[in-house]
């Protein structure tokens, strides 16, 4: 029956009008049943839809959370600053133990030490019509942005500094205060009328801050000039970064224009180039390198001559930086056919042995001497400032050097006369001169004119009074790597030469004064042949040919590692001939490679057949012993070798592939965790909730020439890492400054060797007093930022090992007797991973320098991983991976042979061994017990998991009951249909 419809008409009022209209037909029962099922369906669908969406998102959250958590593990527990263990037992000593129990006093102790850093790391270079030190009262114009933001550091951030004008005032020196806050709104060169007014009363001297921070990148943009017709594609004048702006060549012409005495502070730390000191006439110029927190008094004080400077530059500062013929092959140069991981990108090192101050007094010298075929080359238009170079206040002389053999090898000692009229210290500079052989000509050995050998720094001496230094250098100083005879290290006969000096330039000229040989035409400054002394030595290729540390006989470790393996036609850069053999981009910067050469790229290990069958989890007698009763065991005792049997395979694994940010803790014989940290500036740790000192850079601590500032640096260093439980410092890196340009230098010493070595081993002795174990790195060959990771290094033996080696050499010979850790580079060593090397690290490292300690590689990240390959650094020598992923170096399978097992229980020894001597000992003794503890994160990992599991469950099931109500909706809203479509058809 059909049901009945009514019509109604809807009277409407509006605008006085009425209109009629067919009132909507009202629904019937069916139909309001199919409107109201569809409601519940859409209603249920959307709740069943967000359960379950929110089902698979708690889901994937667990999943992925505890998937990320346990890649991560080591990283999470760190930063969150627990423990997987806790000790139980008796509590044993504290071994190393601060001096300091209040934060504030040791922050404190930290930034007079930068000060004295830098009171004795600023190099005056110039000081005409005494322009410094600034009067006491003294009115001056600060200009420059570096003033007001001055560079303290390139690693860390400092904040909260003292002004440079507040500290200017604190030494009586009136700052022009309108031009000070002009530059500090950023006003740049536009100076306003007032400002401008402002001069006269502020005219004694403008001083004009120049700043440049250590940078990532290496500094390789040329700065090019076209300025002859001959020279289609112009002259290289030197790197862009390291000349002035524009806007500083229009400040320094302005300051020129407006001022009569005029003093640049350099606070940069690559060098710049330094012409413009004679464009603008400037009076007076300081470099102070990266300040370090609270550095800004020290140069205030030496402005205004509380201070008298004491510094010597760690490296040549020249007009051009691309004088260096190492500045030829800097930058990025292919192998065009290499597909390998990290193995397509070379550097070839073709300057040979003359890095900075050894080519250009080398060639001054030649020039001079007329010896070889020095061409052409004016010292006064390259050099602006020697190596070693620091003016003072006052004056010093050298006097009565004499040299004796004693016990320990050659003592030289020389007297240093205050001649002037106020109170300072001076560094006295060792330098020796090898001879020039027929055997060294015809065997490819390059000799420089002077090589850097010793230095010693005065007290303070008062005018007119004198103090006498001694200097000490074994017999082998004088010996040479003969790569390509011999093989070894000879003595090649001959007179060899040493000098007192206080700068390269000045020795060079002592050892030409006394040869007599000068050209007076050609000599820049005069020498003292009274100042050098002589060793007569016997040609032999057996006294040095045996280490004097392991009796380990001495033969080539890096031949693969020499462009001429893989070019016959190719030469490094020789004193026979300096213009014919000047350096070239090999290859022309693409380079493709013969097979073999390619071959060499890929990760590769060998197989020890003969190893035993690995012993795990044994105890020889009792539960066993802990670390700590063989802190002062030697390494040999066979005690070890029942350390290491007690160790589980995962232990034993775990310490050696994961040392990202810590050596692990290893319960089966109670060795804690060790933590790791530190750069150039100090250490990165909190403790107090602040990181550590902010130091100046290595480059200024090498500025000092001060062995025993650097020992309380670093026992400094070394306290502040006892407060934030630090265990290995990064120290900085001990690689040269092969050219200016580099982007590494601010994290390094010096180009010399000598200098970078004695300063690193001054570190070294005073951190160990705490515990702290010194971290050497990166060895070796890897001072270019470009292409860093995996860039191959080609370079001569001889450089390698007498310059680039020797750094690390006497940093580890001289560094003390406590335990220390050598990092690795990424680079490689001829086409080998730096950490897969076995010369450098089993031979070398280990078999030469007797070496005990163990060698972590550089920080490792999952693409690093297959080419820093694991199996290839155990064998060669590598011990521990800086690498914090569960993810990485998966090894499971055949390949875990019983000779790879055997690789990872040696390394994990040499870890403990080290552990074992150091801070992070304290607190456990003979009776301590390392015990599991879950961290609490990862407590709340799990109930996070579970509340996500249990929720995620909840909303399933929310979700299955809503999909389930949405199929009966739908079941009963198709039967409504049907009826509704039965009766419409009636």
């Amino acid at each position: 029956m059909r049901e009945r419809r009514t019509e109604t008409t809807i009277q409407s009022g509006a605008a006085g009008r009425g209109q009629n209209t067919e009132a909507p037909t009202p629904l019937t029962g069916t139909e309001r049943s199919i409107q109201k099922l569809r409601g519940g369906i859409r209603k249920n669908r959307r709740r069943a839809l967000t359960a379950t969406v929110l089902a698979i998102a708690l889901a994937a959250a667990a999943v992925v959370g505890n998937r990320v958590t346990s890649d991560n593990e080591q990283l999470i527990t760190m930063a969150l600053g627990e423990k997987a263990y806790r000790t139980e037992g008796k509590e044993g000593p504290v071994y190393f133990e601060t001096e300091y129990t209040d934060t504030e006093e040791l922050r404190e102790a930290g930034r007079e030490m930068v000060r004295d850093i830098v009171r004795e790391g600023i190099v005056l270079l110039r000081n005409d019509n005494d322009a410094l030190p600034l009067r006491k009262g003294a009115a001056v114009s600060v200009f420059g942005a570096a003033a007001v933001k001055p560079v303290y550091s390139s690693t860390a951030e400092v904040t909260g500094e003292q002004s440079f004008r507040d500290a200017l005032t604190e030494e009586k020196v009136r700052v022009n205060e309108r031009l000070w806050d002009f530059t500090e709104r950023g006003g740049g060169n536009s100076f306003s009328k007032k400002v401008e007014e402002s001069f006269e009363e502020y005219s004694e001297a403008a001083i004009v801050v120049i700043g440049r921070s250590g940078s990532s990148t290496d500094f390789l943009e040329p700065a090019v000039e076209y300025t002859d017709e001959e020279h289609e594609n112009g002259v290289i004048t030197g790197a862009r970064a390291l000349q002035l702006t524009e806007d500083e060549k229009a400040l320094m012409s302005y300051v020129s224009e407006h001022f009569d005495n005029i003093v640049v502070v350099l606070n940069t730390e690559n060098p710049m180039e330094m012409g413009f000191l004679d464009e603008y006439g400037v009076d007076g110029c300081l470099w102070v390198g990266a300040l370090g927190q609270g550095g800004i008094k020290a140069l205030a004080e030496v402005l205004g001559g509380r201070v008298n400077p004491s510094g010597g530059l760690p490296d040549t500062f020249v007009y051009n930086s691309f004088s260096a013929p190492a500045s030829v092959n800097l930058g990025d140069y292919t192998i065009s056919n290499s597909e390998e991981a990290f193995g397509n990108k070379y550097l070839v090192y073709t300057e040979g042995m003359y890095v900075g101050y050894r080519y250009y007094e080398t060639r001054y010298e030649d020039v001079v001497t007329g010896t070889g075929s020095p061409g052409s080359f004016d010292y006064d238009k390259v050099v602006a400032f020697p190596f070693g170079f620091g003016l003072s206040y006052t004056t010093f002389d050298l006097r009565n050097m004499k040299m004796v053999l004693g016990k320990k090898g050659y003592e030289i000692t020389a007297e240093v006369h205050n001649t002037g009229e106020r109170e300072g210290k001076e560094t006295v500079e060792l330098y020796m001169q090898r001879p020039l052989t027929n055997y060294a000509s015809e065997n490819g050995i390059e000799l420089p004119a002077v090589e850097l050998v010793g230095f010693a720094k005065t007290k303070q001496i008062q005018p007119g009074e004198y103090e006498k230094v001694k200097i000490t250098i074994p017999e082998e100083t004088f010996r040479t790597y003969d790569a390509d005879g011999k093989g070894t290290y000879i003595a090649d006969g001959g007179t060899c030469l040493v000098t007192v000096a206080q700068d390269a330039h000045a020795a060079v000229n002592n050892l030409i004064a006394y040869k007599g040989k000068a050209r007076e035409a050609s000599m820049r400054g005069t020498g003292d042949a009274g100042l050098v002394e002589k060793v007569e030595q016997t040609s032999s290729s057996r006294i040095f040919s045996q280490s004097p540390a392991t009796g380990e006989k001495i033969t080539n470790a890096f031949g693969e590692a020499s462009p001429a393996a893989y070019d016959s036609e190719f030469n490094f850069l020789t004193r026979k001939s300096w213009d014919r053999s000047w350096p070239s981009v090999w290859h022309g910067g693409s380079y493709r490679a013969r097979s073999t050469f390619l071959e060499l790229l890929r990760p590769s290990y060998g197989e020890d057949n003969n190893a035993p069958v690995p012993v795990y989890n044994t105890t020889h007698g009792g539960d066993g012993i802990g670390i700590a009763e063989l802190r002062e065991t030697e390494f040999d005792d066979y005690q070890w070798t029942a350390i290491l049997d007690q160790l589980t395979w995962r232990e034993t694994y775990s310490l050696v592939r994961k040392g990202g940010g810590a050596a692990n803790e290893v319960l089966s014989c109670h060795s804690p965790r060790a933590l790791i940290s530190g750069d150039n500036a100090g250490i990165l740790a909190k403790y107090g909730e602040k990181r550590g000192t902010v130091y100046p850079s290595a480059t200024v601590l090498a500025a000092t020439w001060n062995t025993e500032l650097a020992m309380q640096e670093a026992r400094l260093i070394g306290e502040e890492a006892l407060q934030a439980d630090i265990t290995f410092w990064k120290m900085p890196s001990l690689n040269l400054h092969r050219t200016a340009m580099g982007g590494r230098n601010c994290d390094s010493f010096s180009e010399d060797c000598c200098l970078t070595g004695k300063i690193a081993a001054a570190l070294c002795r005073g951190i160990s007093g705490k515990g702290v174990i010194p971290v050497l790195g990166k060895m070796v060959l890897s001072d270019q930022q470009t292409n860093g990771t995996g860039v191959i290094v080609l370079a001569g033996e001889q450089a390698i090992r007498e310059l680039y080696l020797r750094a690390f050499e006497i940093a580890l010979s001289e560094g003390g007797s406590g335990q220390k850790a050598v990092m690795v580079g990424m680079n490689r060593v001829g086409p080998r991973w730096s950490g897969g090397h076995i010369g450098l690290l089993s031979k070398v490292l280990r078999g030469e320098w007797g070496f005990t300690g163990f060698v972590m590689s550089d920080e490792i990240t999952k693409e690093t991983a297959e080419y820093a390959d694991i199996l290839e650094g155990l064998e060669a020598g590598t011990d521990l991976w800086q690498n914090a992923s569960n993810n990485n170096y998966m090894l499971r399978g055949a390949v875990l042979t019983y000779g790879v097992r055997g690789r990872f229980r040696q390394a994990a020894g040499r870890i403990l061994q080290t552990v074992s001597r150091s801070n992070a000992m304290n607190g456990i003794g003979a009776g301590t017990k390392l015990v599991y503890k879950t961290p609490a994160w990862r407590t709340v990992r799990t109930v996070l998991t579970v509340l996500a599991v249990a929720v995620g469950l909840l909303c399933a099931w929310y979700s299955f009951v809503h999909w389930r109500r949405v199929a009966l909706l739908r079941s009963k809203l198709a039967k409504k249909k049907r009826v509704l479509a039965r009766r419409s058809r009636r």
